[in-house]
């Protein structure tokens, strides 16, 4: 029985040392996981902690690059406005150089101008366009304006009278309405203008009777205008407002032909456009050239007199008249056909009256194209070569023909004022054919004197022919009288001698 006892006694310590140790076992588990835990969050501090420096060094690395690129963008602004001051310096520079190119084109064409045609004008020292228009013959510019009415509505018009007739391009290929209308308005003025000095010499009043004349030309005038008056509300009142400017001026030119001048005045000095040219404007000879798309206007008329005119007959330059100044392509073309033709044949070809200076995309010229054999291609060979060694002296990339028609200004500034010819002060007329240079009235009065004059002295002469006449007939008279009476004393005498002679 206590045996029993002892036995519960041992299996109750047993059983409480069990519990004891599994409770030991509980806590020492409970303390790994508290220290687990602990190890975890500290982990988990650690990672944050290196999260919120990488994320100090990304914002540390976005500030580094923001401030690059600040300082990317500051030197892109800084390298900027130097090309933009590089820019500004360049196109100083290509103004300047256009200029001098332009004034030594205008003077190279004056001499030339002067040499071939005996014009004594003087050359203009600058090319600015407030520049004087000493420089510039009346006729040319008269030409000039002629081409500024045909144009049209087109960009650009090119004239010029060749062999009796009156060559007309534009930009476009086809022949406007406004052409015809143009050409119809100068044949009429041509026809009217020969009547229009008929009976000044006995006018009492010299201007009243002008002006009289002039009223009738001048309603023809304004009937043309207000046909195309629809140019004033387009796009085109700028042109618009210059037209009325250049058909009076081209209208005083034609009627200053028959000035009624006295021996030391010329017409052209006045302008006047010589007679040949009145006859092709009277029945309007003329041809339109349609040409190629895109080239330009005064392009297509050396083709046309580059194909049809015998280059080995020496002539005086033809005068292109242009509506603007040559852009530098055109420019730089027709001096290499100059340049080749007087080489070859001691000549120039043909004159135009300055250029801006600034290329413009258009199309190549046929002539010069060597598939169509338009022109000798030895010729065009050399053209070719010496045009592109001008413009290579101006862009060094170029290296084709269509290299060089396909330039444009680039970021270069082309106003309308800069492509304009130089326009002369003087405004148009008010009364049609009054001269500027004299007087009329001071001319007509001395021409009336010298007529005076003249009339005298074929009466004189007239009087003293008749004097002689009488004299040389009475003398002849007397002669042959003195010859009849010796005639008959001569047979008189032959009678009586045969009389007294014997019979045989």
């Amino acid at each position: 029985m206590h045996g029993d006892r002892n036995r519960d006694g041992d299996h109750a310590r047993n059983r409480a040392r069990g519990r004891e140790r599994a409770r030991e076992g509980d806590r020492d588990r409970e303390g790994d996981r508290d220290r687990e835990g602990d190890r975890d969050r500290e982990r988990g501090r650690d990672r944050e902690r290196d999260r919120d420096r990488e994320r100090d060094r990304d914002h540390e690395r976005d500030r580094d690059r923001e401030g690059d690129r600040t300082r990317e963008r500051d030197r892109d602004r800084e390298r900027e406005r130097d090309r933009g001051r590089d820019r500004a310096r360049e196109r100083d520079r290509a103004r300047e150089g256009d200029r001098a190119r332009e004034g030594d084109r205008t003077r190279e064409g004056n001499r030339s101008y002067a040499r071939n045609r005996g014009w004594r004008g003087i050359v203009s020292s600058s090319s600015s366009s407030s520049a004087p228009l000493e420089d510039d013959p009346i006729n040319k510019r008269r030409l000039d304006s002629l081409a500024g009415l045909m144009r049209g509505t087109d960009i650009c018009g090119a004239a010029c009278f060749y062999q009796g007739n009156l060559l007309i391009s534009t930009n476009n290929t086809e022949e406007s309405e406004f052409i015809k209308d143009m050409l119809n308005y100068l044949s009429t003025v041509a026809q009217r203008a020969k009547d229009y000095y008929e009976g000044i010499h006995e006018a009492e009043n010299i201007d009243e009777f002008l002006s009289q004349n002039s009223i009738q030309i001048m309603h023809e005038t304004k009937l043309f205008l207000k046909k195309y008056e629809g140019f004033a509300r387009s796009k085109n009142q700028g042109y618009y407002r210059d037209l009325g400017r250049y058909i009076r001026k081209v209208t005083d030119s034609v009627i200053k032909n028959y000035l009624p001048l006295v021996e030391d005045l010329r017409k052209d000095e006045e302008g006047a456009f010589p007679q040949e040219i009145l006859h092709i404007l009277e029945r309007k000879n003329y041809r339109f050239i349609g040409g190629k798309d895109k080239v330009h206007a005064e392009l297509k008329i050396i083709e046309y007199i580059l194909t049809t005119h015998n280059l080995n007959e020496r002539i005086n330059p033809f005068y292109i008249g242009v509506s603007k100044r040559c852009c530098d392509n055109c420019s730089n073309l027709i001096e290499a056909v100059n340049e080749i033709i007087s080489e070859k044949h001691e000549y120039i070809l043909v004159e135009v009256r300055g250029t801006h200076g600034f290329p413009f995309r258009a199309g190549v010229p046929d002539f010069m194209l060597r598939e169509n054999e338009l022109i000798d291609e030895e010729i065009r060979k050399q053209i070719e070569e010496r045009f592109l060694y001008k413009i290579y002296r101006e862009s060094s990339r170029v290296r084709t023909l269509q290299e060089a028609f396909e330039r444009n200004p680039g970021t270069r500034e082309v106003t309308g004022a800069a492509q304009l010819h130089r326009k002369s002060n003087s405004p148009p007329p008010r009364t049609y054919g009054v001269p500027k240079l004299f007087n009329l009235n001071e001319a007509i009065s001395d021409d009336k004197q010298n007529n005076k004059g003249k009339q005298k002295a074929m009466d004189e002469e007239e009087g003293s022919g008749i004097k002689r006449g009488r004299q040389e007939f009475e003398s002849d008279d007397k002669k042959d009288k003195e010859y009849w009476r010796k005639r008959a004393r001569a047979e008189e005498s032959e009678r009586q001698d045969s009389s007294r002679s014997p019979s045989p």
